[in-house]
């Protein structure tokens, strides 16, 4: 019996010859490329056969495929419309929401278990199974479980009145006479190698020990003026108010020396107040000189969030901060 030519035009060629010899395809792909790259140069169907392993229908099916529909429908698969869901997003909605839920009385949170037997008794739902329940709550990141540490502070009218003004003061444009400038600190831990780390070679990266030696903390200082995108780091032994009112007097008479009034932005530690100021300075040294706290002074909430101070130059402070 006569064989069925098949000529591929020089484009479905170019397609052809690249999914054989580069890229990363399925087996089942690969094979259908070798068979129509095979045909096009004309050769025997018992040949192809014998090489690739495969049976006369499926070549001749990747031969009709082609003739219909060209390469796409030739080498690569159908998409298949699969399974039906059996539940909705309506359904996943519904057992996120009861997750959300106060969990049943006696318990501490909801169990897989528990929420299968509350979700059998919503309507629609009377047989979904605690594997879909799982998988459900995976697909949307919910983990009813877990706990966070959080701060959650009180509504209050106060409250809301004083993030209004420290929102409003972000909101003000940038400008080199008043800039808004975030202050906070962070302890950080200093570690040093063991061991010296084994040199890199051809084809093997630098090895480097797993245990560490310890070498103390240091508290670092950041002021952050977001608008003008720089920062300045400061390094010390401690955090104590002595450090962060050197800080800050370094800030205003070094990075902001020209300014005419510079706006803090500050969280509630326990240093962040007048006081320390007072305390290491002095009060009628302070007053004049270090942070000038008028009466417009901003302090938001008393639970872990930011306060404003507006600030004029003061005297000279220590010079090891570097800007960034």
């Amino acid at each position: 019996m006569k064989q069925t030519e098949l000529h591929l035009t020089d484009a479905d060629r170019f397609i052809v010859e690249e999914i054989r010899s580069k890229g990363l395809h399925r087996a089942r792909e690969v094979n259908r490329a070798h068979v129509l790259s095979c045909l096009d140069r004309g050769v025997p169907e018992t040949q192809i056969l014998k090489v690739l392993g495969m049976g006369r229908t499926a070549l001749w099916r990747t031969r009709l495929a082609y003739l219909q529909g060209g390469v796409e429908l030739a080498v690569f698969d159908v998409a298949r419309p699969g399974r039906p869901r059996q539940y909705g997003t309506d359904a996943e909605a519904r057992i996120t929401a009861l997750a959300c839920s106060a969990p049943p009385q006696g318990r501490g949170r909801w169990t897989l278990a528990e929420l299968e037997r509350a979700a059998r008794q919503e309507a629609d739902l009377g047989t979904v199974s605690r594997e879909t329940v799982r998988r459900m709550l995976k697909k949307n990141d919910f983990k009813p479980w877990r706990r966070l540490m959080w701060c959650v502070g009180a509504l209050t009218e106060e409250y809301r009145s004083r993030m209004y003004s420290l929102l409003k003061l972000y909101a003000k444009p940038l400008h080199s006479d008043e800039p808004v400038v975030c202050i906070d600190e962070k302890s950080q831990q200093l570690i040093g190698h063991s061991r010296a780390a084994l040199p890199m070679k051809a084809g093997s990266p630098t090895k480097q020990d797993y245990e560490y030696v310890r070498k103390g903390t240091v508290n670092l200082f950041v002021a952050v003026e977001p608008k003008a995108g720089q920062r300045v780091v400061c390094v010390t032994e401690r955090r104590c108010k002595t450090d962060f009112v050197a800080f800050v007097q370094t800030l205003l008479s070094e990075t902001y020396a020209t300014a005419r009034r510079v706006h803090i932005v500050l969280d509630n530690l326990n240093t962040h107040f007048r006081k320390s100021f007072d305390d290491v300075l002095g009060r009628q040294a302070a007053a004049p000189r270090a942070l000038s706290l008028h009466a417009q002074t901003c302090e938001l909430a008393e639970h872990g969030r930011d306060r404003d101070w507006h600030s004029e130059p003061p005297m000279p402070g220590p010079a090891h901060c570097q800007p960034t």
